[in-house]
Formats: structure tokens, sequence, C-alpha cells
């Protein structure tokens, strides 16, 4: 998603809006989609701190929209059924292995759609 921010029309046309929903997050340059991308990357992949990185990814879904590479998303050729079924099928893999799996309760909390959604409107 990062690699592609130069690429989203509606982020170009909306630059400064997009900048504004996201100017708390240090450490960004906001000089141009370029500069932005380049220094989201820069500090994502420099940064150690869960926290950091919650709050980078959340910039980028804020600025970013998510669905289109979640439709990206394609079975195998050997999938006789419908691609949604193939995505649904992979949501409810996602909670079983990941979600349910969360021991502490904090994390299990802050890994639901709920959570996101609640973190990411402290942000915008």
């Amino acid at each position: 998603m990062s690699q592609d921010l130069c690429l989203d029309a509606d982020l170009k046309a909306n630059f400064a809006i997009a900048c504004s929903r996201i100017n708390h997050c240090t450490g960004l340059d906001f000089g141009g989609i370029e500069k932005l991308k380049d220094s989201w990357i820069s500090e994502f992949q420099n940064t150690t701190e869960e926290n950091r990185r919650h709050e980078l990814i959340f910039s980028l879904l804020t600025t970013r929209k998510a669905k289109e590479y979640w439709h990206q998303v394609q079975p195998s050729d050997e999938w006789s059924r419908n691609d949604s079924v193939y995505r649904d099928q992979l949501s409810l893999e996602i909670a079983r292995d990941f979600y349910a799996k969360q021991t502490d309760d904090e994390a299990a909390a802050k890994y639901h759609i709920p959570y996101f959604f609640k973190m990411l409107r402290k942000f915008v």
C-alpha cells in the first residue's frame, strides 16, 4: 500500500486534506506524495516500537483504500467456487488462527475491527 501512494488519484486530488488528517504523525514529510511515501516507508522500516508502527499503519489506512487490496486476493486455479466465498473463508481463517489465539486480553481486543475504528478515530 505504501509503495502505491503516488498512484492514488484520490490522494493526489485531496492531498492537503489527507495530510491534515495525519499531520499528528511525526516524522512524515508532507512536502508531496513522493516525499510522504518515502518518509512513511523509512519511518516504518526504522522503528521497533509497536505503538509507533500502529500509528504509522493507521496513518496509511487513513490515506489509502484498503478494500482495493482486499479484492486483489484471489484463490488458486483449483478453487471452484466464487472468489468472494474464498475471501470470506480467508477472513474466517484469520479470525480463527490469529484473533482467537491472542492470550493477552488487551492484545486480543486491539486486533478486532471495532478497536481499529476506535483507534482510527483518535487520529482523524
